[in-house]
């Protein structure tokens, strides 16, 4: 039995030689490296098991955790007393996940219950390091403090195993070879992979193999934050953080193109900015506060806009483009287009004041500038604003404005986008003839372009269309196309307005259990994004509502909206058929 063998690494092959000359015998040997020996078998430690504190689990569930079992085990050994329960469930789960289901860290938290209600203990352990020293002291001195634990395996790194290691601290979540290579200095990626690797071997990096089998390397966020602390005391932190944000800037300016253009590169473009969204939103926030060019903070903005729409960031994307925003205050057409886009996401939220604040200003800049295509721009979410005040026939004025600067300019992609616009306000105003028309040209051109999310939404309103003239069937054909468009790509928004308006269709048709299902499913889904539905939306919801109660009785409807709350998306999806 051979203990902490990372120490003496070196001497594998004498344990070998043993094996040999000793046909009985076997070694089991504990090591923050891997031997790299012949009949090495690696049985890998990971951290404990951990509950999602997004979604809680019951507490007789929440037991059965071995991280939380280890720090209720070790809580009890200096108190006794302490037990798990509702009112300090939550915070231990919280504190567990806090120290990446560390054992050492979880033991050395525990022992502080002695002082501190789990509360408390969560809100002092703000940093992980400096708050977890004093393990047993019949433990050696570097398991004695959390620092000490980490310590110990990096000074056993090579001198550019540490450079690559303290690199790696601006990456958040996980990271590609290519990414490591172009930010540590533009290094060999083969060079790079193996030092990754060695790495990994070494217990200070994980290695996550997703489906097309490219490889991500990820650190626990306690060793990720002893790796920023070395990377300070190299004086190099701004620069590579610097080329951290370069790089992922670059990489969502060539990616975002591809967010609305063409179903199959549509949906490979947004899983692959899926995969390194917390690096670019870490990246912004960094252009945001400390680059010492501002600009680069409403390029971020405007690469992650269509995006953010899609999965429907609208907190995320409204603070950080207010963020980008209070840093560049040169008028600029950059400036306008994130000022335009924000002014959308201040509606969605509710903060219509602020919306049409934001979009004056930037209809102001584009005037000032002389530039068509920023004001056709400026126009479209005019037109949006004020079919959000049921003012449909200046909605209706502002897009025919960005229409013919677009049919000026012969820009497909915004023409189709306009005609979608102009086509649902024509709705709202009872022009259903010119609506279908400009609806039936958008859809066409979307098509042309594989957009997904503007199919999905043509389809969406031509159904209202159908719905206006009691055309049910042909309502429901169209809606169940939008939501198969809208599923591919994953749009939360979209999806949750599909859902609610055939859940109305549903009910105007007698199917009244499925449809009030289908309402409570959407109501969940804007609770989840911090949407709110509009005005006209909500009473058309309520008055289908009263509709189904008449039908079924309060009661029922009652349960059947507690049914369609609770109702994960993929039950959705087979409920429709459609999975």
């Amino acid at each position: 039995m051979l203990d902490n063998f990372e120490q003496v690494v070196a001497a594998a092959p004498l344990v070998t030689q043993l094996l040999g000359a000793a046909a009985g015998v076997k070694a089991v040997v504990t090591s923050r490296a891997v031997l790299h020996v012949y009949g090495e078998h690696e049985f890998p430690t990971p951290p404990l098991q951990l509950p999602d504190i997004h979604h809680l689990p019951p507490l007789t569930a929440l037991e059965g955790y071995s991280a939380v079992e280890l720090f209720v085990e070790r809580a009890q050994a200096v108190q006794p007393r302490f037990e798990l329960t509702e009112a300090n469930a939550r915070p231990v789960a919280e504190i567990c996940a806090w120290l990446d289901g560390l054992p050492l860290a979880i033991e050395m938290a525990a022992a502080r219950i002695r002082w501190h209600a789990p509360p408390l203990l969560l809100a002092q352990l703000r940093s992980r390091l400096e708050g977890l020293t004093g393990g047993p002291l019949d433990l050696t001195p570097r398991q004695q403090t959390l620092r000490g634990a980490i310590a110990w395996s990096h000074d056993l790194l090579t001198a550019e195993e540490r450079d690559l290691f303290q690199h790696l601290a601006v990456f958040v979540e996980s990271c590609t070879v290519q990414a490591v290579a172009a930010i540590w200095g533009q290094r060999d990626a083969e060079r790079t992979h193996s030092l990754l690797r060695s790495l990994v071997d070494k217990s200070l990096l994980r290695v996550e193999v997703s489906g097309d089998a490219v490889d991500r390397f990820a650190m626990l966020e306690t060793i990720r934050e002893y790796a920023l602390e070395q990377l300070q005391h190299t004086g190099l932190r701004d620069a590579v953080r610097a080329r951290h944000a370069d790089y992922f800037l670059q990489r969502i300016e060539t990616l975002s193109p591809y967010v609305r253009r063409g179903s199959e590169r549509q949906i490979a473009t947004l899983a692959e900015i899926d995969a390194d969204y917390a690096n670019m939103r870490a990246a912004m926030q960094w252009a945001i506060e400390s680059a010492t060019d501002p600009v680069l903070g409403l390029r971020f903005a405007v690469a992650l806009n269509h995006y953010w729409e899609t999965r429907g960031y609208y907190g995320q994307a409204h603070r950080l483009s207010l963020g980008a925003l209070a840093r560049a205050t040169e008028p600029s057409a950059l400036r306008g287009q994130v000022l335009a886009q924000t002014s959308l996401t201040a509606h969605w939220l509710g903060d219509h004041a602020r919306a049409m604040a934001l979009l004056q200003e930037a209809i102001a800049i584009y005037e000032q500038l002389g530039d068509e295509d920023g004001l056709a721009f400026a126009l479209q979410h005019l037109g949006i604003q004020y079919g959000m005040q049921r003012d449909y026939a200046a909605a209706a004025q502002q897009f025919q404005r960005a229409l013919e600067i677009y049919r000026r300019l012969a820009k497909p992609d915004s023409l189709a986008g306009t005609l979608g616009n102009l086509g649902l306000a024509l709705l709202r105003a009872h022009e259903t003839t010119r609506a279908r028309e400009a609806l039936t040209e958008a859809l066409a051109v979307n098509r042309g372009l594989g957009d997904l999310n503007a199919i999905g939404h043509n389809l969406q309103n031509l159904a209202e269309i159908a719905r206006a003239q009691a055309e049910w069937e042909q309502a429901e054909k169209l809606l169940r196309q939008a939501l198969a468009a809208f599923k591919q790509i994953g749009h939360q928004r979209s999806i949750g307005h599909a859902v609610r308006e055939l859940g109305e269709v549903m009910i105007e048709c007698g199917q009244h259990a499925q449809g009030v299902r289908l309402l409570a499913v959407a109501q969940a889904m804007y609770a989840a994004i911090g949407v709110q539905a509009d005005e006209r939306a909500g009473r058309e919801g309520e008055a289908m509502l009263d509709r189904a109660r008449a039908a079924l009785g309060h009661e029922q409807v009652e349960r059947l909206c507690a049914e369609g709350t609770a109702m994960p998306l993929y039950t959705v999806w087979e409920s429709l058929r459609l999975a």
